[in-house]
């Protein structure tokens, strides 16, 4: 692209579109956020104007069609990620599609298939390996800051307080898993580099028949595990423990982290803190490189190609352990 600006497209007026990608995009630089496309043209158009983005069209397709546009954003329910993310990269466009990227194994060997053969890029919308904490929390294990990994203990739970939100809906892929608990699965993924071998869970049900909370162990063929809790109906609360077999690093905030949180090494009577987050939005560093590499100034790096499937695999166990225990 020869350092010009990145248009981006967005997909759905989802609140995390409003939340974090647009503050993540305005504090990364470089890019402008062009269009938002709505199911409603009014909705689209009072979107655009509330929140900078240059112009709203009704229609996703409308999205796609606009030539000017490099890089879509999808933020819409889960149950559509897969098919709007293909719609997309049969456009020609890099896509950034919010998590989960699809809802099943067999949706994800589909885009991938997609993508493989697409001129644009993929990637999924898990941001924190970009930032430098998670760039540091790997420097350190690569150094052996802790000996060789054997267990992440992680939880992440947030309120969903209103009964019409998304996530409640069984039919829209709603649900805790979908929603929050992927980010330790995706983080054992990236650092345990093995495949599932068993899966526990128990999970706790809404009237709707989403999980409303679970808690899950999920086993892998290197000899690691993964034990996580993550639910929608208790206040912001995230913390990640890496253990090894000579220590152990804590993280306080590990999926969206602030300027301030800290990394914490402990190493037998030795601990130490370090504070690597530098960005105040947590998408910023995504969307930094994702510039980048339009730009032909990086290599491309956490591509979906690399994750989706692994991650999808523990995701479908972690479903099916958690139905066997209804």
């Amino acid at each position: 692209m020869n350092g010009a600006q990145v248009r981006w497209g967005i997909i759905g007026t989802g609140n995390i579109a409003r939340a974090s990608f647009l503050p993540g995009l305005r504090e990364a630089g470089g890019g402008v956020a062009a269009v938002v496309g709505s199911r409603e043209g009014i909705r689209a158009e009072k979107f655009a104007g509330q929140h900078g983005v240059e112009r709203g069209v009704e229609g996703y397709e409308r999205v796609l069609e606009d030539r000017g546009i490099d890089a879509v954003y999808i933020t819409l329910p889960n149950a559509l990620h897969a098919a709007w993310t293909m719609r997309a990269l049969a456009a020609g466009k890099t896509v950034l599609a919010e998590k989960p990227l699809c809802v099943s194994p067999e949706e994800t060997q589909a885009v991938l298939a997609a993508a493989a053969t697409a001129s644009g890029r993929l990637w999924e919308a898990f941001v924190f390996p970009f930032q430098p904490q998670f760039e540091r929390i790997a420097e350190l294990l690569r150094d052996g800051a802790v000996g060789e990994i054997r267990e992440i203990q992680s939880s992440f739970h947030f309120q969903v307080r209103s009964p019409a939100n998304i996530r409640w809906s069984r039919e829209l892929a709603g649900g805790a898993l979908n929603d929050v608990g992927c980010y330790p699965v995706q983080l054992a993924t990236l650092l345990f580099q093995s495949e599932v071998a068993r899966a526990e869970a128990s999970a706790s049900w809404s009237p709707g028949g989403v999980d409303e909370a679970m808690q899950g162990f999920l086993a892998y063929q290197g000899g690691q595990a993964l034990l996580f809790s993550c639910g929608m109906s208790r206040p912001y609360d995230t913390f990640t423990r890496i253990v090894g077999g000579e220590g152990e690093i804590r993280v306080r905030n590990p999926y969206h982290p602030q300027p301030g949180d800290p990394v914490q090494l402990r190493r037998g009577s030795m601990v130490t803190k370090e504070r690597p987050t530098r960005d105040e939005h947590s998408f910023a560093a995504a969307i930094r490189h994702i510039h980048a590499v339009l730009r032909s100034e990086a290599e491309p790096r956490y591509l979906a190609q690399e994750t989706a499937m692994q991650t999808a695999l523990a995701l479908e166990a972690l479903r099916g352990a958690a139905q066997r225990g209804l």
